[in-house]
């Protein structure tokens, strides 16, 4: 899968005859990249299952490939000052304000597994 980077760092040969316009070519690959960064970027709230899935997460690196494995889940809690908060879990990018099940696109997430590259925490 192609990220952001990748399309980024793309480079094509030299300009031949009848050729495109590299700087055409420069403006497609930026909206491109800007397009895919919004359609692949997520507001997302996690809740890990244990301490050992709680520590791989704070192993991310920037580019680190990740597979996550949950449910999406809504959220109740008594707060400090003894009110009830409840938090409803974004089921589509489109969910925003009062429209939507929650305040915006944002998925509430209890996840039960993560993939960081090769190696798979539980």
């Amino acid at each position: 899968m192609l990220t952001p980077l990748d399309i980024e760092n793309k480079k094509f040969s030299k300009q031949m005859m009848n050729g495109y316009s590299v700087e055409e070519v420069d403006d497609f690959l930026d909206e491109l990249t800007e397009d895919y960064e919004k359609s692949h970027w997520s507001h997302s709230h996690i809740i890990p299952a244990n301490r050992n899935i709680m520590a791989a997460f704070l192993k991310i690196k920037k580019w680190d490939k990740v597979t996550i494995e949950g449910e999406l889940v809504d959220i109740e809690y008594t707060d400090r000052f003894n009110f009830t908060q409840k938090y409803k879990t974004s089921l589509s990018r489109t969910d925003n304000g009062t429209e939507g099940r929650g305040s915006g696109p944002a998925e509430i997430i209890y996840v039960t597994k993560v993939k960081i590259g090769n190696k798979v925490y539980k």
